[in-house]
């Protein structure tokens, strides 16, 4: 890994809304992303890349743990602004970035257009003025790294957060990654439900953190239809493959359809991975293509 120092010079501006962005994002915001930048990155990991982003901008950032992270990023950019940059160090590995929640959350685009872009209501019978729901509007910042879960929904029922874990094992659950400053609290617990891929529910009294449910095969299907309509004909034909194969097996039994979906996996995987070659982008993207299928299918698949 080769990070050279970026450097942050210029006055601030201010971006017009509708530039892209999902959410209309907050004024200060704003003006970060139009402070200017020179970067020099060689083959540096994209999460480090954003790490850096994060500290020399003072920006809210968050990389979908579906990344790869170790993806890299080479390249060399003279005063252009937080945003320009963001845009032409992410889109050769075919990621974007949004405002959510008041954060800029780096995925895949279909991800991003999937996740929330504020937190839950709360629930109608509640009394929003109990002390207990008053505790979302707390600004809180921390940074946990490989945290158990436990240990950070402890952390945020100290601050009067009526939060409990269901689901998991007593004393399971994921660690949590995650670094955030002056966020509400109410943000702050939807972006931890999307870092664990987890459920987050409103109720009346209390605020449950469940694990997510298994994806349907609907929903599945639907997502890589999607991501088929945005990509190159080559992979969007491996994609296609894949979808019609699925179709097959899914009236079967459950268990033959999931070994049937990993052997699947492994050969759209190579497929996936000419695709990427043959329209000139990196192999490392292989890594990257392999999470993705998993994430979709909720299994793990073998190297190639």
């Amino acid at each position: 890994m080769n990070v050279r120092r970026g450097v942050m010079v210029g006055a601030l501006w201010l971006i017009a809304c509708g530039s892209g962005w999902a959410q209309e994002m907050p004024a200060e915001l704003k003006a970060r992303l139009q402070r200017r930048v020179t970067l020099d990155f060689s083959e540096t990991p994209v999460g480090d890349t954003v790490q850096f982003l994060r500290e020399v901008t003072g920006v809210n950032m968050l990389l979908d743990p579906r990344v790869a992270l170790e993806l890299p990023i080479t390249a060399q950019l003279e005063q252009v602004t937080v945003e320009d940059a963001m845009d032409q160090l992410l889109r050769p590995l075919g990621l974007r970035s949004g405002c959510r929640c008041g954060v800029l959350v780096v995925a895949r685009e279909l991800r991003l257009k999937a996740f929330p872009v504020a937190a839950p209501a709360i629930p109608a019978e509640a009394d929003p003025a109990a002390p207990c729901w008053g505790a979302l509007k707390k600004r809180v910042t921390f940074d946990f790294t490989d945290t158990p879960l436990t240990d950070v929904t402890g952390y945020l029922a100290a601050l009067g957060l009526p939060i409990r874990l269901d689901g998991w094992p007593e004393g399971a659950g994921p660690n949590v990654t995650l670094a955030l400053r002056d966020l509400e609290a109410q943000d702050v617990l939807t972006l931890l439900a999307f870092v664990t891929k987890s459920q987050l529910v409103f109720e009346k009294d209390k605020i449950t953190i469940r694990p997510a449910p298994a994806p349907r095969w609907a929903d599945v299907r639907a997502e890589l239809v999607a991501w088929a309509e945005e990509t190159t004909p080559a992979e969007a034909d491996a994609i296609g493959a894949l979808v019609a194969r699925l179709d097959a097996v899914e009236a079967g039994p459950r268990d033959a359809a999931r070994a049937e979906l990993v052997k699947l996996g492994r050969k759209a995987l190579v497929r996936l991975v000419d695709a990427y070659e043959a329209d000139g982008l990196a192999p490392d993207r292989r890594a990257g293509a392999k999470k993705v299928l998993e994430d979709l299918s909720g299994l793990e698949i073998p190297d190639p």
